[in-house]
């Protein structure tokens, strides 16, 4: 036999041993005699799914947003299953959301372990990635009076947030076909000014584009599913861990070609993420040392006498915002623009409302935000329509739990089904319908529940920079709208229907066209007098 021959049957077997192991893994129930929570079975009846594999044929290959939320008519408000030996808990409700994440808050904050991504690669060390402990709290404390908290976003920021807008204006009027790399040029400037001191003067900017790579190399080593060494419970325990990893990328007779590929492909995302890591926070520690700095939050906490030790959680402090900012903010901006290409009447609501507060001599700022309530109702429509997380990101049980009557094991991850309860008729009316005035009070009407409440995550995990986030996004679409019309391309007097589809965990419209000029002659010379 020869030795590919060889490596490839101890390959197989590896697998099937695995699986078994897997499958006893997660049969344990503990000392509970309560049932689980109810979810998919498979035919063959067992406990949960079929024999070594449990639900993975259960799980759906995309969109299980909407998969979870058909199992919400069938088991409830949250439905249990066992893939590969992991237990999986999906809530399709607020009110389970809150009862487990919220007031349970210290047994459902950690996170899952990422071998690949996390311990491998490194980006176990980002704040929303990382176990819960003092890590988290420390990075969180040190985040949360800088971006946090409304005044510190209005005193500190709002410059910054109006200064990028307006390059994004003057870039639309040039490049408006690009919207959707504008968008993301433009956010990625502003937070890097933010996080570093740092401005973007080019969109090829080197820093934005190793930004950007890490940024999609975050995407894909964290994306559930991609790594075999991240399903399987056996596969997490040390002593096999490195088996895995090379198992991970096996594949039979190319195991050789694909070990190779494999380990230069670790060595190169680790690099990435160095760069990502450490050049910008030492472009913050030049600058500062020449007397010479703009105010960011790395210079802030750097100024406060920090030790080596501070200083490494002020780069994943810094990075954390930027990974936790960067990517959300451009999904709900992008989707934003899709949303005002399909409904021309609430662009038309919107312009009006800025018409009549901000006038035609000056673009909208942060200060208006509390005079643009259909503006406000429109932000909030477009976080339900399309949530950026649509499953939120995933939690894990530290500790075994009941609830309502049913036994939840140690290790449970547990994943929130955003847009299930966002789209949930028993909430919002006409639920599959673009409608921002069900946020508004008018006619003695009582508004809807406000999609903050759920898309930006629960318990002691729940997004830090929703107050940047929500500046940043108002500053963007009032500014938009008060100088251009949004609608769909028109070719050979044909109308071109944009694409309406949504992919990815941190969810992005699929790439679509539309028409993006300015209001008029007046508009237009008040964008380039930007210059």
């Amino acid at each position: 036999m020869s030795v590919l021959n060889l490596l490839n049957t101890k390959v197989v077997v590896g697998v099937g041993f695995l699986y078994v192991l897997a499958h006893l893994v997660g049969r344990r129930r503990g000392r509970r005699s309560l049932p689980y929570p109810p979810g998919p079975k498979g035919e063959s009846n067992c406990y949960t799914g079929y024999p070594l594999i449990g639900n993975v044929l259960d799980m759906p290959q995309s969109k299980e947003w909407e998969t979870f939320t058909k199992w919400r008519e069938i088991y409830g408000d949250f439905v249990f299953l066992n893939v590969l030996g992991t237990h999986l808990l999906i809530i399709n409700s607020l009110e389970c959301a809150n009862a487990l994440l919220d007031k349970k808050g210290s047994i459902y904050a950690d996170r899952p372990r990422f071998v690949v991504g996390g311990e491998l690669i490194g980006w176990d060390r980002l704040l929303g990635m990382s176990r819960y402990g003092d890590r988290v709290r420390s990075q969180r404390k040190m985040i949360h009076p800088v971006v946090g908290t409304k005044s510190a976003v209005e005193t500190q920021w709002s410059g910054i947030i109006e200064r990028e807008t307006r390059k994004l204006l003057n870039d639309l009027v040039t490049q408006p076909e690009d919207f959707l790399q504008l968008i993301r040029t433009a956010v990625g400037a502003t937070i890097l000014s933010v996080a570093y001191g740092y401005r973007v003067e080019d969109p090829q900017d080197p820093l934005i584009a190793i930004a950007e790579q890490g940024m999609s190399d975050f995407m894909m080593v964290t994306m559930p599913g991609n790594f075999l060494a991240d399903l399987i419970p056996i596969c997490k325990v040390q002593c096999v861990l490195d088996f895995v990893t090379i198992l991970s990328a096996v594949f039979l007779d190319h195991a050789v070609k694909h070990f190779t590929r494999h380990t230069r492909t670790v060595a190169v995302l680790r690099k990435h993420l160095d760069d990502f890591l450490n050049i910008p926070f030492t472009f913050v520690k030049k600058q500062m040392a020449t007397g010479t700095y703009d105010l960011s939050f790395s210079s802030q906490k750097l100024a406060e006498d920090s030790t080596p030790a501070d200083e490494e959680d002020i780069k994943w402090g810094g990075l954390a915002l930027f990974g936790g900012g960067a990517d959300t903010t451009v999904s709900v901006l992008q989707s934003f623009i899709l949303a005002m290409t399909l409904y021309p009447d609430v662009q038309k609501k919107a312009q009006a409302e800025l018409d009549s507060v901000v006038g035609y001599d000056r673009l909208p700022n942060l200060g208006d935000r509390d005079d643009l309530p259909y503006l406000g109702a429109l932000m909030n429509e477009v976080l339900r329509w399309s949530p950026v997380v649509p499953t939120n990101l995933p939690h894990v049980l530290t500790e075994e739990d009941e609830h309502d009557g049913f036994f939840i094991p140690q290790g449970t991850v547990v994943l929130v089904n955003a847009w299930g309860i966002l789209h949930n008729p028993e909430i919002y009316h006409d639920p599959m319908e673009f409608k921002p005035e069900r946020f508004l009070n008018d006619d003695g009407r009582t508004p809807e529940m406000d999609p903050h409440n759920v898309g930006f995550g629960f318990g002691r995990r729940r997004c830090p920079g929703i107050e940047f986030a929500d500046a940043s996004i108002m500053v963007a679409c009032a500014m938009i709208l008060s100088v251009f019309d949004v609608s769909k391309v028109v070719e050979n007097g044909v109308v071109v229907e944009p694409l309406v589809e949504f992919v990815g965990g941190i969810s992005h419209p699929m790439p679509f066209r539309c028409s993006i000029k300015p209001r008029s002659q007046h508009a237009l010379e008040l964008i380039t007098a930007l210059n």
